[in-house]
């Protein structure tokens, strides 16, 4: 699945993706990416809409150490 390009756009496209990965780490990159709406616009080559709406988790916990 990688970094979830190929699931962002058929997302973008209103179509339904399934992806796997043994990595942890990427499989929340490609959540965070299907569900940016930043990445969806540049899938579309749409303008970017305004930042990140609340109630999305963001993509780096910065308080982690």
């Amino acid at each position: 699945m990688g970094t979830g390009t190929t699931l962002l756009v058929a997302s973008a496209y209103g179509r339904i993706g399934v992806g796997t990965d043994l990595s942890r780490d990427y499989c929340r990159l490609a959540r965070w990416r299907v569900g940016d709406p930043g990445e969806r616009a540049r899938a579309r080559d749409l303008p970017k809409p305004p930042p990140v709406p609340a109630g999305m988790e963001p993509l780096f916990d910065l308080g982690a150490s």
